[in-house]
């Protein structure tokens, strides 16, 4: 499911643009909530880490030779996505809105900066 969350992602980011990939991961976990698998900031995270994967694949030549330079050298998955078994998963929609209330608020917002510093922290975006 992270391989899925991870190409989906990239694949979005470098057909139309970033913004849309964020928007539809967590739509895509917002729907997880209301009966599915719950929401995943764990989901989250692989939605985040290609979508970084994909901008600076596509940013400009330069960058992209960089990028495709670094996955040559990878020893495992951790070298382009952090591990995020440490965070929150399989919320319902009740346990979603009486920890984070909406996607807006603070508490949502410093779970989504931690994942971009877990993003950042990782080898082959340390470029």
């Amino acid at each position: 499911d992270l391989a899925q969350h991870f190409i989906g992602a990239a694949a979005i980011t470098a057909s139309v643009n970033s913004q849309i990939a964020q928007v539809l991961g967590e739509e895509k976990e917002m729907q997880d909530a209301q009966g599915g698998s719950g929401f995943s900031f764990v989901d989250l995270t692989a939605d985040k880490a290609g979508t970084r994967f994909g901008e600076l694949a596509t940013a400009n030549p330069d960058s992209a030779r960089k990028i495709q330079q670094a996955m040559a050298k990878i020893k495992d998955y951790t070298d382009f996505m952090p591990d995020p078994r440490t965070l929150p998963e399989h919320m319902d929609a009740a346990t979603f809105n009486a920890r984070y209330g909406t996607i807006n608020s603070e508490a949502y917002q410093k779970v989504s900066k931690e994942i971009d510093a877990l993003i950042a922290a990782t080898p082959i975006y340390r470029q």
